[in-house]
């Protein structure tokens, strides 16, 4: 945990010189709770949802994530330290051989080399997918298939470019896939975006060393956003583990979103999906067969205002083959409903 020590040192000292020295108010905090019900068709014996970190547990009223933040950025030097917890935290760092690291979401310190490049050394969310952690950034309230299956969050270095106005990109060496603390396989991460009137179109891989074999992997997501409110989302992935691990072969998926905006209080989103492994590289199908698996989403969302947001989802999941449980039985179906109530804060001090 030096690093979080280091960052809190690093913090305390810009404190004392930042108003003086760089902008007025560098400092920003954030909370961000995510609560959630979710009720499946199918029967689960522990209530635990299968292939899935965000709405996992099934039935009462869970903790998705709790987050707080410290960030600051004054032009120069920049940094960020975020608390975290929840289902979805205690899910996706089960591979993390130290517990305590789960409840740090993001711990880094970063510098300006110029206006448009920056390096950031820590731990800080993935480069890779158009959906993240927090679900209120989200078009749908659930994830698909090929965000849960990909980096959530990276550890190691970032140096991020702006080119000029429509070009972006962005350097990234890391630990792995989504790993903290084994630096035994490093990897290489890349970004490239182009944003211009509404249309973003972005392009990231990662090569890099994973289950004793090399991965290859390229995320292509083009989003488009209009003046009536309306918000589409197109994002492919496919990867490939060499033959050297234990599971070895191409995996795929892709996912198409949309959210209309009704006024200023409601919004209706849905989403389409699909993602096949049917060699078990990601993800191993808990009856044992090939992971193929599509996904459709129905949602509204409402906007309470104070900062809360009202969701709600339906989620049908369908394979053809019989990759989900019902009880203690394999079927190729489920059907879930998912609302969830989040609030948001930021502010400068």
């Amino acid at each position: 945990m030096k690093q979080l020590k280091h960052l809190r040192t690093f913090l305390l000292i810009l404190t004392v010189f930042s108003k003086s020295a760089f902008c007025e108010d560098p400092f920003t905090r954030t909370l961000f709770v995510d609560t959630y019900s979710a009720y499946a068709k199918n029967s689960l014996i522990n209530d635990e949802r299968s292939y899935f970190t965000q709405a996992s547990q099934n039935n009462d009223y869970h903790l998705n994530l709790a987050s707080a933040g410290l960030g600051y950025d004054d032009g120069l030097l920049r940094g960020k330290l975020v608390g975290q917890y929840g289902d979805s935290v205690d899910i996706n760092y089960n591979a993390e051989p130290q517990d305590s690291l789960k409840f740090v979401q993001e711990s880094y310190l970063g510098a300006y080399l110029d206006k448009d490049t920056s390096i950031d050394v820590g731990t800080f969310l993935s480069h890779i997918g158009a959906e993240g952690w927090q679900s209120k950034d989200n078009l749908n309230y659930t994830r698909s298939f090929i965000a849960e299956f990909s980096p959530y969050y990276e550890t190691g270095v970032r140096i991020s470019h702006k080119i000029d106005d429509n070009w972006s990109a962005q350097l990234l060496g890391v630990n792995g896939w989504q790993n903290t603390t084994d630096a035994r396989h490093p990897a290489l991460g890349t970004q490239v975006a182009f944003s211009d009137n509404g249309l973003v179109v972005t392009s990231n891989t990662f090569f890099g060393n994973e289950n004793y074999g090399s991965r290859i992997f390229h995320d292509l997501i083009v989003s488009k956003s209009y003046d009536s409110g309306l918000s589409l989302v197109g994002s492919i992935d496919v990867g490939y583990q060499s033959e050297a691990s234990a599971a070895s072969g191409t995996f795929w998926g892709y996912s198409l979103m949309g959210k209309q905006k009704l006024d200023e209080m409601f919004s209706v989103n849905a989403r389409f999906e699909s993602y096949l492994d049917p060699h078990g590289v990601i993800v191993t199908s808990t009856t044992g067969e090939n992971f193929k698996a599509y996904g459709a989403s129905l949602g509204l969302d409402t906007i309470l205002g104070s900062g809360f947001l009202l969701r709600g989802e339906v989620k049908h999941l369908f394979s053809p083959n019989r990759i989900f449980m019902d009880n203690q039985n394999e079927t190729d179906n489920d059907t879930l409903l998912v609302v969830s109530l989040s609030f948001f804060n930021e502010n400068k001090f």
